[in-house]
């Protein structure tokens, strides 16, 4: 399976994906270029820039993308936990617009 199926399989089951997530979940480290070649397959994805606190508690803008039909439905947010010794990931819904990664 490619990077791209991977990535279209995700947001049409899952929803909005980062590229945090997309890195953890997919494999995938240069998310937007595999954004820019579904795009090119005609694929109608979203961009909406989100605001987070990195491990410094610094403020982070990061993109989260979405299919648009499925954007609209899917408007909860995730909370991404990451644990460096045991390298397990925790996905919580949070309210809109609040994303806190680790």
């Amino acid at each position: 399976m490619t990077q791209k199926e991977r990535l279209l399989e995700w947001l049409q089951e899952n929803g909005p994906i980062n590229p945090l997530l997309a890195w953890r979940r997919l494999g995938i480290y240069r998310l937007s270029d595999t954004i820019f070649r579904l795009r090119k397959d005609g694929w109608d994805i979203a961009t909406k820039t989100i605001d987070v606190k990195n491990q410094f508690d610094e403020k982070c803008h990061v993109a989260e993308y979405g299919l648009n039909d499925i954007l609209s439905e899917k408007k909860a947010n995730i909370i991404i936990i990451d644990d460096p010794i045991s390298e397990s990931t925790f996905i919580n819904e949070k309210p809109k617009d609040q994303l806190t990664l680790f």
